[in-house]
């Protein structure tokens, strides 16, 4: 062998989860990614929203580098929001209503999804909202609610769920409500409908993705952990559509399994 190979032991080829290279070896997915396809920038720049590979080929890592690199660049703002310990019986009695799991849940979904957007809008300095009531008052009442700060969907799945939770939206969190009849105690559709016109409306100086990550775990509960999950892909492919059309800089990207995807979809 000459001098001037390396030797394969000289080679680092990383840790075994992406997450953890993240938190303690942050240089190996900043100076030794190695992107063939040109994925990252489909993801930071163009309209993807779906990441789809088999366990272990490198989805989260995609996400991982993109966020290492929002550190680096001021107008992108990167979220990640694991699924790893998400109440999937709590979910299902996010929002009042009887109708049919592909019906309910995909609004679910978008509650959650809006809050996270309200926040990372809140970290944009140069973000403003064209109507009342603004992203920052709504971030305001959110925190007053305890839902922010939050980087968790466990988290706030539990905390909108619970008794107090539901008692304090007509004290807190009125900006929506136009009679009285709308500010029943148990009403989380005031919060949604508030949450969408103003996450619609608001105009953010930079780009923001939310990556949601953490369908590799093992299932549990198949059947509803499959209708929950089908819901954040339908809720994703609807929210990203309406962010495009309203012209905000903003996209869901969520990372899913090959085999579990082929689950999800219809026969």
């Amino acid at each position: 062998m000459r001098s001037t190979e390396r030797s394969i032991k000289n080679i680092d080829f990383g840790l075994a989860a992406a997450e953890e290279e993240r938190t303690t070896r942050p240089e190996l997915l900043l100076e030794g990614f190695f992107d063939a396809f040109g994925y990252v920038d489909q993801v930071m720049t163009g309209s993807k929203f779906l990441i789809l590979g088999p366990k272990g080929s490198g989805k989260s890592a995609i996400a991982s580098r993109i966020e290492l690199l929002s550190k680096l660049k001021e107008k992108l703002f990167v979220s990640s929001y694991p699924l790893g310990t998400f109440p999937y019986d709590s979910f299902t009695g996010l929002l009042p209503g009887a109708e049919a799991p592909e019906i309910r849940f995909p609004s679910h979904w978008e509650l959650l999804l809006l809050v996270a957007l309200i926040e990372s809008f809140n970290k944009d300095p140069g973000s403003s909202s064209s109507g009342k009531p603004t992203h920052r008052e709504v971030a305001a009442a959110l925190t007053k609610l305890g839902l922010l700060p939050s980087t968790d969907f466990t988290q706030l799945v539990k905390q909108t769920t619970s008794k107090q939770f539901k008692l304090g939206i007509p004290q807190v969190f009125q900006f929506g409500a136009t009679s009285e009849a709308e500010r029943g105690p148990a009403d989380t559709r005031l919060l949604l409908r508030t949450l969408q016109d103003v996450c619609y409306k608001t105009r953010v100086s930079g780009t923001h993705l939310l990556f949601v990550d953490g369908l590799d775990d093992v299932l549990t509960r198949r059947g509803k952990q499959y209708d929950a999950l089908a819901a954040l892909v339908v809720a994703a492919d609807r929210m990203n559509r309406r962010l495009r059309d309203s012209g905000v800089a903003a996209r869901i990207v969520v990372l899913c399994r090959t085999d579990l995807f082929d689950r999800l979809r219809p026969e």
